[in-house]
């Protein structure tokens, strides 16, 4: 350890700012690794995707209404009507 007052050699201040550099520079490849990793578990691409193959329908559309179930639907809407006298 020098003595107060005397400067220290600057190969030791290049030997710190080298290592310092390093050291940054192995934290930011660690971070980038890491964003690598999470990006690779959180987009997920079927083959199916890729190849646009559309798949089959989970659920088949409903049947469309009948002329009965139209005019029980009116029926039911002019009874939950209150009259014009009302």
């Amino acid at each position: 350890m020098p003595k107060p007052g005397t400067s220290l050699p600057a190969s030791i201040y290049h030997h710190a700012l080298t290592a310092g550099f390093s050291r940054a520079f192995l934290v930011a490849a660690g971070i980038a690794l890491l964003a690598l990793l999470i990006a690779v578990a959180t987009i997920r691409v079927r083959r199916q995707d890729l190849s646009g193959a559309v798949p089959a329908p989970q659920e088949a559309a409903p049947p469309p209404a009948t002329v009965q179930q139209h005019e029980d639907r009116a029926a039911l809407a002019a009874a939950a009507r209150p009259c014009r006298f009302c």
